[in-house]
């Protein structure tokens, strides 16, 4: 990738539970990434990502999506996000084409609102949509 990524490769915590610091509740996030035969690289984020979790999605980004490549994060399932998360979004929004498909999280979508870097993002929503084929289609004007 053209930039460095915001976190360090060897602290992912992929689909596994995370402990936050001091408090007792746990956090969980998970990515899966499915590269497509045309070159589009789609990453789906569940759960909840914050300082802890979010390096989960910069790993997966600088190992599985091709430089200079679309890339999709559907973001549907993403059940909380903080600033570590929108790092992470604008780092891998400057390395690369990048499209967030939704309907967006009502919180993220505050974040990115709260943040005014809303309008910097491509956003879909794929509600209904049932694979990535449709997805494809509803992005194809944007390409």
């Amino acid at each position: 990738m053209p930039h460095d990524s915001p976190f360090a490769a060897g602290t992912s915590h992929a689909q596994r539970p995370v402990t936050t610091g001091a408090s007792s509740r746990r956090m969980t996030s998970a990515v899966a990434v499915r590269s497509e035969a045309d070159g589009v690289c789609v990453i789906v984020c569940s759960g909840e990502f914050d300082l802890h979790t979010s390096s989960v999605l910069a790993v997966a980004c600088e190992r599985e999506a091709a430089p200079g490549g679309l890339l999709v994060l559907d973001v549907a399932q993403v059940a909380f996000a903080d600033s570590a998360f929108l790092t992470t979004l604008l780092w891998v929004r400057d390395s690369r084409r990048l499209v967030l498909a939704g309907p967006l999280p009502s919180q993220l979508r505050r974040l990115l609102e709260m943040t005014k870097v809303l309008d910097l993002f491509e956003i879909r929503d794929n509600t209904g949509q049932s694979d990535s084929q449709h997805l494809r289609e509803r992005l194809a004007p944007a390409w």
